[in-house]
């Protein structure tokens, strides 16, 4: 596996990870009203 695969895996890991806070966000900002 060369740098570029590795460097491309992180960022669809980070892009995962942020997508899952804004809708973890949203649900708990819904549950709280």
């Amino acid at each position: 596996m060369n740098f570029a695969q590795i460097n491309n895996k992180k960022e669809l890991i980070e892009e995962l990870i942020s997508s899952f806070l804004l809708e973890y966000c949203k649900i708990t900002q819904s549950l709280i009203r």
